[in-house]
């Protein structure tokens, strides 16, 4: 009996030491559950539902980045409004649109929803620029005021919140893009077309057609393992490159470089091939 008496002791002891440390580390409280129900505060989380679209130096028109977003909070009527703020590479923010819960209409899990669209000459009118190049970066921040005052964006949102369902980074970044698009207005400057067959024969038939302002311009590779041909534009007019085959088109390849009219930036606007398809060809430059 003795033997039992000790491990009771033993095991009342231990469990008294147990309580005393919960309550010196949940800062008073016995148990954990109780101290965060207690201590902590609802967060809140602005869901993404859908983004898309992307932004063009060469069409700032008709670059459109559009989302569906979903504010989060304990219930409803917690939500004040969402303000959406536009910078330019690390700049000083701009207020672009508010929110309002009222303006906001109900998705399909019955929770406020509202739609976003910002073409790039709309986000550059909210920041004040007249001149960007590509490869520039517009950043998306969105700020969630709740009724009793307090905010939420991307300074305290959590890891968690980031992921997979939640999607609530509340700040998403959209880099200008090169592309140009076949029969587009490229970037004034000096374009030089390189093409070159593996073999050492010439393309065998194949051709590249570069139109400029519906004028063809045919160029090709009679013989040898290379050929070039260099002509300039000055910012106003379209330009259309396009691929016609040949008998051996797995030996040939062509590029077509870049330079501004101050002879920098120089870039690759296109590298095609082997085998080309015989398709008019987007440009990648940046200016």
């Amino acid at each position: 009996m003795k033997k039992i008496y000790i491990y009771l002791s033993l095991i009342i002891l231990v469990t008294s030491c147990a309580k005393n440390d919960y309550r010196d580390e949940y800062m008073g409280e016995e148990m954990m559950i109780d101290y965060m129900f207690n201590n902590f505060e609802y967060g809140a989380g602005l869901r993404m539902i859908t983004q898309v679209g992307e932004y063009q130096a060469a069409t700032p028109d008709t670059s459109i980045w559009t989302a569906t977003l979903e504010p989060h909070a304990e219930t409803t009527n917690l939500v004040s409004k969402v303000d959406l703020l536009l910078s330019m590479n690390g700049g000083s923010e701009s207020l672009h649109q508010s929110w309002a819960l009222s303006d906001m209409y109900d998705g399909e899990f019955g929770l406020p929803r509202f739609d976003v669209s910002v073409s790039l000459n709309q986000a550059l009118s909210t920041m004040g620029i007249s001149s960007f190049s590509g490869n520039d970066v517009v950043t998306f921040r969105f700020v969630m005021t709740l009724t009793d005052g307090r905010t939420f964006s991307s300074n305290n949102v959590t890891g968690s919140m980031t992921g997979f369902y939640w999607s609530s980074p509340y700040r998403y970044a959209v880099v200008i893009g090169c592309k140009v698009p076949a029969g587009g207005i490229p970037p004034a400057g000096t374009y030089t077309l390189n093409g070159q067959d593996s073999w050492g024969d010439g393309w065998n038939g194949a051709t590249v057609t570069y139109t400029i302002d519906g004028v063809d311009n045919v160029f090709g590779i009679e013989d040898g393992t290379s050929g070039s041909t260099t002509f300039t534009l000055d910012g106003t007019q379209t330009l259309n490159i396009s691929f016609q085959g040949g008998d051996w088109d797995s030996e040939v390849t062509y590029q077509l470089e870049f330079v501004d009219s101050n002879g920098d930036n120089a870039q690759t606007a296109l590298s095609d091939g082997t085998s080309p398809a015989e398709t008019s060809k987007d440009l990648n430059v940046c200016f």
